[in-house]
């Protein structure tokens, strides 16, 4: 079962099983499966929503991050470029494109994360249906981290119950991660307190950190 849906950080794909959400990718992510749209309504205008704050990059440390945040003016926030889109509950791509009642509440869980009133999806996920047993612990660990903090990958494999020397291979796991933002692999940090890659882009991660009003003392 597939949905497109629009969100204030670009068109998602949704996928589920009978048990629970096994995917929720970015459409110009790496890994996000690929997808034969030619011919299809609506999907000419897809909408490519990109964070107006260019330039930042890999390897910037969080205590940048944390200034730029406070420096901000309410009119730039990201909140508010999104609460347009997101008062109401984010809408189908595709027009007309009825939902299915699962899809409407991840769609309800999305909306009010993207306003900053929820921290929490209840949406029930299936991550057996979709990983290894490594990988399904340590994206399990990854839904233990809380909303506005950040854990470099030794913590998440220890987490897990893995030792340090299983860094690595949660650091694959972690790229792995099928189901963005649910699964909140946008908390992962490097020991040194600085932003490592992202699927979905560094953009997309930075602008989910500021979401979750994440500060260097949060860290």
């Amino acid at each position: 079962m597939d949905a497109l849906l629009d969100t204030p950080l670009g068109p998602v794909l949704l996928r589920a099983s009978d048990q629970g959400l096994t995917g929720l990718y970015f459409l110009d992510q790496r890994d996000a499966p690929v997808l034969d749209l030619a011919g299809l309504p609506g999907t000419e205008a897809l909408p490519r929503i990109t964070d107006p704050r260019q330039g930042f990059h890999a390897g910037q440390s969080l205590a940048s991050l944390s200034v730029s945040a406070r420096h901000e003016t309410a009119g730039d926030s990201p909140v508010t470029h999104w609460e347009q889109s997101a008062v109401g509950g984010l809408r189908p791509v595709l027009p007309n494109a009825a939902l299915s009642p699962f899809f409407l509440i991840v769609r309800e869980q999305l909306g009010h994360y993207f306003l900053g009133k929820l921290q929490t999806f209840t949406v029930p996920l299936d991550l057996e249906a979709i990983g290894t047993p490594f990988q399904v612990s340590i994206w399990k660990a990854l839904t233990k981290i809380p909303y506005g903090c950040c854990v470099s990958y030794a913590d998440l494999a220890r987490a897990a119950g893995y030792g340090p020397q299983h860094s690595r291979a949660t650091g694959v796991a972690v790229g792995k991660n099928p189901i963005s933002i649910l699964v909140p692999c946008h908390r992962i940090v490097s020991s040194n307190h600085r932003l490592t890659g992202y699927s979905g882009g560094l953009h997309r991660k930075r602008a989910l950190l500021l979401l979750e009003g994440l500060g260097v003392g949060s860290v």
